[in-house]
């Protein structure tokens, strides 16, 4: 039997498959080689590419403190000083072209942001929610066939021990099934040692399984069981709630609003002061903060996505050329991680594998199960066919002619007739276990849905959001000047520039005035009694006059 479910890439996984590696490896099964020098040449070229992106946004960093370290005469409102005007310009209508196009492109950014913010939550954790869901749902599967399986092992290993040792002792008596006889067919009208010697080879045959097939069956299974508790600690450690969500989603939504609340007062010339204060003082300091975790997720989001981007697009490999694998699909990576982990082509786990990959294209590794179940068939014939001898000639009248008493032989024999029935049985339902139907799907929901659709198209909604986030944050950031008000020229000049010097020069000014006074008051004929009035200023003409009339 053999199944159809055809592998759709999705576009971005070939995107992120090609992000530059700088020489390095890109096959994903890398990771499990043996080798330490191939593992760090994969990791290599996944860290370049999210270093690259981190150190982009830190440069941009370091470029803003430049500006605000220059200040604002050299590069002007970047410096996240107040947009400036003359008296001259503002009083023909004024020129607000420059604050008025960076305020739009601040308030724009800040509509982005908060738009791929919520995208980052509504299609980046949304979808890894559901590859999460997924990957345990086919987990808990596997676990659960597996644990059956092995249930199943184990009765198969207690009844078959117990079957042995019926069946030694059962082939001891069919050895010489009668003594005193020698024409036990003519004496009985049954073929008793022909019946004696099918049973001696399937009890055999049956021994062998037990003591080869079955230690090969319980290896993989202790294989199988490790793999999924592995999975279900990863998975058990990755919880994404609605809640979660929402931390993520609140702040990336509250601060740059109210940053943009900030903004339109400035541009309606209506700042509050107090408001401006809490922006620079609290919300500037929590969107930096806002803005650092997007850059270092985005760094690292890119490093998961391009990981994952390789898993699902599959390194070809010349090894398992014809085993009809589909190309630029997981299944080639699924193939080359075994290689990678040292199973050799023939053993059970790798065949396997290989079985279901390619939906159940390839050999049947449980052949020997299906087999033995035949031998369980025939075996279970071959006594009752035995048991019907005895009743048919009787247990006493046949101990008569061959002068042994088959009463305690019958009783074992229909022992082990329920012992290969219960056999029988187990080995039905591992088969059952282990049909394409069963494992085709989950292996399908694993690979191609959970971690090659689902968390490929989550994990690049978060990057491409996180990257957007980060761009307009810092552009953001670039543009603080805009939630503050245009003030006029001089006045930033006297704030700026005069300063502590107007104090000075006040100052002085002060001192010199009263030295002036003082020294009009020693010259003065009024014997050192000063005007309380202040002197007004003569002309040549008053004084003149004024003499005239004190004569």
């Amino acid at each position: 039997m053999s199944f159809d479910a055809k592998y759709e890439q999705v576009g971005a996984t070939s995107a992120m498959h090609q992000m530059p590696r700088f020489g390095h490896a890109s096959d994903f099964s890398k990771l499990f080689s043996k080798d330490e020098d191939e593992v760090t040449d994969y990791a290599l070229g996944l860290i370049f590419g999210g270093a690259l992106v981190i150190t982009f946004f830190v440069i941009w960093l370091l470029v803003i403190l430049v500006f605000k370290c220059l200040g604002q005469r050299r590069v002007g409102f970047l410096s996240g000083a107040p947009f400036t005007k003359t008296p001259e310009i503002s009083a023909v209508g004024g020129n607000v072209r420059r604050p008025m196009i960076t305020r739009c492109v601040f308030l724009s950014s800040g509509v982005i942001l908060i738009v791929f913010g919520v995208l980052l939550v509504t299609q980046g954790i949304t979808n890894l929610r559901d590859t999460i869901s997924n990957v345990y749902y086919s987990n808990e599967q596997i676990a659960s066939i597996t644990r059956d399986a092995e249930d199943i092992s184990t009765s198969l290993r207690l009844v078959g021990v117990s079957a042995a040792e019926i069946r030694n002792t059962i082939v001891g008596n069919l050895g010489n099934f009668c003594p005193d006889e020698v024409d036990v067919e003519a004496a009985t009208g049954h073929d008793i040692d022909a019946i004696a010697q099918d049973t001696v080879d399937l009890l055999d045959d049956l021994g062998d399984f037990l003591n080869e097939d079955l230690v090969t069956l319980e290896d993989s299974l202790n294989t199988t069981t490790k793999a999924s508790e592995d999975v279900d600690e990863v998975v058990n450690d990755i919880d994404l709630n609605d809640w979660q969500a929402l931390i993520v989603l609140i702040p990336l939504i509250v601060v740059p609003s109210l940053l943009m609340v900030g903004v339109l007062m400035a541009m309606f010339e209506s700042s509050n002061l107090i408001y401006t204060r809490v922006i620079d003082w609290c919300l500037l300091p929590i969107f930096v903060l806002i803005t650092l975790f997007a850059i270092c997720g985005c760094g690292a989001i890119m490093v998961v996505s391009t990981v994952n981007a390789d898993w699902c697009y599959g390194e070809e490999s010349t090894k398992f050329s014809g085993s009809s694998i589909q190309t630029n699909s997981p299944d080639g990576t699924v193939l080359n991680i075994m290689d990678e982990l040292g199973f050799e082509q023939t053993d059970l786990v790798f065949r396997g594998v290989k079985y279901y990959v390619t939906q159940c294209i390839a050999e049947d590794p449980f052949v020997f199960i299906t087999e033995y179940k035949t031998q369980l068939d025939e075996g279970n014939a071959t006594m009752n066919d035995l048991v019907g001898v005895f009743d048919d000639i009787g247990v006493s009248r046949l101990s008569v002619i061959c002068g042994i008493d088959y009463a305690p032989f019958e009783a074992l024999v229909k022992i082990m007739v329920d012992n290969l029935r219960v056999l029988l049985d187990n080995v039905s339902s591992v088969l059952s276990l282990l049909e394409c139907d069963r494992i085709v799907p989950i292996y399908t929901n694993l690979a191609y849905e959970a971690t090659c659709k689902y968390s490929v198209t989550g994990a690049t909604w978060i990057w491409s959001s996180l990257l957007v986030i980060s761009t307009c944050a810092l552009i953001m950031i670039m543009l603080r000047s805009s939630w503050q008000e245009t003030v006029f020229e001089d006045q930033m000049l006297m704030n700026k520039d005069l300063g502590d010097a107007e104090y000075q020069e006040g100052q002085e000014f002060e001192g010199f005035e009263e030295e002036a006074y003082m020294n009009q008051t020693e010259e003065s004929p009024n014997n050192g009694v000063a005007y309380d009035e202040p002197q007004m200023y003569m002309g040549d003409d008053d004084r003149g006059r004024n003499e005239h009339d004190m004569q």
